[in-house]
Parts: structure tokens; C-alpha cells; sequence
């Protein structure tokens, strides 16, 4: 067992006070955007006993502290199938590991879940057809988009969304005409809304535990001045995909998530164990959580910070006097 320390990561979207109030600590006024604790090159943590840096071994999975204060990128995720694919014809157009066109640096699919902290507001998924053309008609949509939807056909009408046709304001963005598109999702502290490959969403606001797969592959069609594949992101769209909302229930709850890339469990103010040999991160979103293995030693995490237990430190009992969500590859039975 050994605390980690993370990474901050600062991007425009960023809140310049959330993560820093999270750790009980000053703002420097950056814009904090996440605060990683995982392996993925872009940002590995380090253990703090001995500053080693983590491995994809040590830490499998990626979990972050999110901190939304602007709306981020409309994106989608890819699968594994569409990972590997992209990410064979990237390298095989010779773009660099850093180059910033790159939409799939990594071979891995991206399944993602995010549990709120905090309120957490996002834009995931598309209505039904039927919703969508009422949305469109309300916004003033032009006939690119409302057309397609008359007929039934939401592909077509995010591809019209998108196709840069002029807006009312000439510097808008285009993907704004699929915001009123997309399902409205609102999660209160402990519920879950996991992020299926191939859903548009857009993160507004809000501060969340975010965990996926080690992968940093997204493919953007706009609201950000980062990289936009209008083409790769169609490519990757699945209109039919629905946001999944999960509440905990209990002290002690493990989410029913519809992947075998991560396991996500839920601690408030009581404690359970953790002895099924998966290295496991344990982030503490409020208050601490203690962590005792069997050889008498403990380890101590406060709010925003995290520690890991290895997978043959079990069994290992883990205290929440607050709020701590356990992470660890594959589902737990």
C-alpha cells in the first residue's frame, strides 16, 4: 500500500478553484482541470514512498478528480475495434506521439464513467427523433438539421449540425446546432452516468470522480480550440446510445456498469475490503479514508487525494469517514 500523487492537468475548461478546495489547498488561479492518478504516459503519478513512477501494471485503469467550470469539447469515444483502427492509420501517416492532430494516440477504447462529487451537469446522447425535431424547430435550427429530422433520420441531422452552414452569430461554433440535439443529464452527489463509446457528450459543469481506460484517444467535432474530425467523429457515432444513470444505495455500493474494462465501488462513512488481488486505487472525495492492511500498517487519504493497495497487499481493510470510491480493473463479483 503507498499514497499516490497525482497529476494536475490545467485546461481552459478548467475551475480555478474546485480541485484546489477539494485538497484543502490555495489556487495558484490555473484553471485545474483534472487531477490524474494512473499510468498513462501524458501523466503518470508517483508513489510516495519512494517517488517511484507508476506502471500500466501498478495502475491498469486511470482515475481522475474532474473539475468542470466551462462547457468542454463535443466528442465521442471510441471502442477498442475503433481504437486499434485509428490509431494503426495514425501512426501509419506518420503523425508524432504529441502531434496535436491526433485523435487516437492510444490502441485502447475509452469506456468511461463519472461519478458526481459535486452537482454535475452534462449534455450525453441524442433525443429521439421525434424529441429532436421539436428541439429543433424551438432553437430555429436551419433546414439541414430540421429537414433530416422530419424523415426520422438523426445521423443525417447531426452530419447537417455540423456541416458548418451559417449560423446567426458568424463566429458560432456549428456543433452548437447539435446542443439542443442532445439528452440534458443532471447527477447529485454519488450517482453515476457511465459514457457508452460512440455517445456525443459534452460536460458543462461540476465536479466528479472520472474513471476509464487507460487510453487518452477521443475524437472532437467542436466547442474546443484542440484538434476537430468532423468525418471521424460521424464515423464513431452511435445515435441510438442512451446515457446510464446508476444510483448507489448503501454504505458500501458497487455500480453496475456495463463494462469489463473497470470496477467502480462506492464507500460512505462505513468500510468494506478489498482481497480479490487487483491492484486498486482508493480516491477520497470528502473527509479521509484509512487503509489497514494485515501487517498492522495503515495509509491515511484526505479529500483529493488517493493511495494504492497492490495486489498482494490484501486483505485490506478500507475506513471512509467521508466519501472514498474504489477502482480496480474488471468487474467485481
Amino acid at each position: 500500500m503507498d499514497r499516490l500523487v497525482g497529476v494536475v492537468r490545467t485546461y481552459d475548461w478548467g475551475s480555478t478553484t474546485a480541485l484546489a478546495a477539494l485538497r484543502g489547498v490555495e489556487s495558484d488561479g490555473r484553471p485545474e482541470a483534472e487531477l490524474w492518478f494512473g499510468a498513462h504516459p501524458a501523466g503518470p503519478a508517483a508513489f510516495a514512498s519512494d517517488g517511484r513512477t507508476a506502471t500500466g501494471a501498478d495502475l491498469p485503469v486511470l482515475t481522475k478528480f474532474l473539475a468542470v467550470a466551462q462547457t468542454l469539447s463535443l466528442q465521442v469515444h471510441p471502442d477498442d475495434a475503433a481504437a486499434v483502427a485509428g490509431h494503426r492509420r495514425e501512426e501509419e501517416a506518420g503523425l508524432a506521439v504529441g502531434d496535436p492532430r491526433r485523435c487516437f494516440p492510444d490502441p485502447v477504447g475509452k469506456p468511461e464513467v463519472v461519478v458526481a462529487v459535486e452537482r454535475f451537469t452534462s449534455l450525453c446522447g441524442l433525443l429521439p427523433a421525434t424529441e429532436a425535431l421539436v428541439a429543433a424547430r424551438a432553437a430555429g435550427l436551419p433546414d439541414v438539421v430540421v429537414d433530416p429530422l422530419a424523415d426520422g433520420d438523426v445521423g443525417a441531422a447531426v452530419a447537417g449540425a455540423l456541416s458548418g452552414v451559417p449560423t446567426a452569430d458568424p463566429p458560432e461554433d456549428p456543433a452548437e446546432h447539435l446542443l439542443p440535439l442532445m439528452r440534458r443529464v443532471v447527477l447529485e452527489p454519488g450517482e453515476a452516468l457511465y459514457v457508452v463509446p460512440g455517445m456525443p457528450h459534452v460536460h458543462r459543469s461540476g465536479l466528479a470522480v472520472e474513471v476509464m481506460a487507460r487510453s487518452d484517444s477521443v475524437v472532437r467535432a467542436g466547442l474546443t480550440s484542440k484538434h476537430v474530425d468532423v468525418d471521424a467523429f460521424l464515423d464513431l457515432l452511435d445515435v441510438d446510445a442512451a446515457p446510464v444513470v446508476l444510483r448507489p444505495d448503501g454504505t458500501d455500493h458497487r455500480y453496475d456498469l456495463p463494462t469489463d474494462a473497470f470496477a467502480v465501488r462506492r464507500l460512505a462513512h462505513g468500510a468494506g475490503t478489498v482481497s480479490d488481488g487487483q491492484p486498486t486505487v482508493v480516491a477520497c472525495a470528502a473527509g479521509t479514508a484509512t487503509m489497514a492492511g494485515p501487517d498492522g500498517v495503515e495509509v491515511v487519504v484526505r479529500a483529493g487525494g488517493a493511495a494504492w493497495i497492490g495486489p498482494d497487499d490484501g486483505p485490506v481493510e478500507v475506513r471512509a469517514d467521508g466519501t472514498a470510491y474504489l477502482v480496480a480493473p474488471g468487474p467485481r463479483r
